[in-house]
């Protein structure tokens, strides 16, 4: 699953599907166990 972070609040994340075929999501924070970022850089 592929999704940006589109807002997160103090009990919320809500996520912006990356490929537009899927739908968007929204999760309760206790329901994450983490998040990692990945910075994309091409040169």
């Amino acid at each position: 699953m592929a999704k940006e972070v589109q807002r997160m609040t103090a009990s919320r994340v809500e996520l912006l599907s990356i490929n537009r075929e899927h739908d968007d999501r929204s999760l309760e924070r206790e329901e994450i166990e983490f998040i990692h970022r990945i910075v994309w850089a091409s040169q």
